[in-house]
């Protein structure tokens, strides 16, 4: 195996990690909010966990898509343009997998281990929550799209 191919398996396991981490983040914070501070304490700690996973996948992605652009391609120099705009939106979910998601996590972590906390002193965080984790499939689809995609 060539470092071009261990690269291209890499950047998939990486981006499939990145898309799949979160998906059943939000719905599982929105479920324990049914429950008591107990329940959504233990689904924090597992956004958590999910959201770090996603995070590392984003970084993950973008580096090698890095490693890429300069073993296939030589550089930016030879990038065809979709590539470039694709590399943009990775950037941008990356920053907001460690920007947003799992900051909000984290957040919401502390919120539940609270004495104060009650179910709606945190549901519009979970519902921002779910829009940055939407945001971020849409912003990975689309990359995706500009790297398959021939114009």
């Amino acid at each position: 195996m060539n470092l071009i191919t261990a690269l291209v398996i890499l950047h998939i396991v990486a981006a499939a990690t990145w898309f799949g981490g979160p998906l059943s983040l939000a719905s599982g914070l929105k479920r324990a909010l049914g429950g008591d501070r107990r329940t959504f304490e233990l689904a924090t700690a597992g956004a958590v966990r999910q959201a770090t996973v996603a995070a590392i996948g984003a970084a993950v992605t973008m580096l090698t898509g890095l490693g890429l652009i300069f073993t296939v391609y030589g550089g930016f120099k030879g990038l065809p343009t979709r590539f470039h705009m694709a590399l943009g939106l990775v950037i941008i979910g990356a920053a907001l997998a460690f920007g947003a998601v799992r900051p909000t996590c984290t957040r919401l972590a502390a919120a539940a281990a609270s004495p104060a906390f009650t179910a709606d002193s945190v549901r519009s965080a979970v519902k921002r929550l779910s829009m940055f984790i939407g945001i971020g499939h849409t912003l990975w689809l689309a990359a995706l799209v500009l790297m398959y995609v021939r114009a």
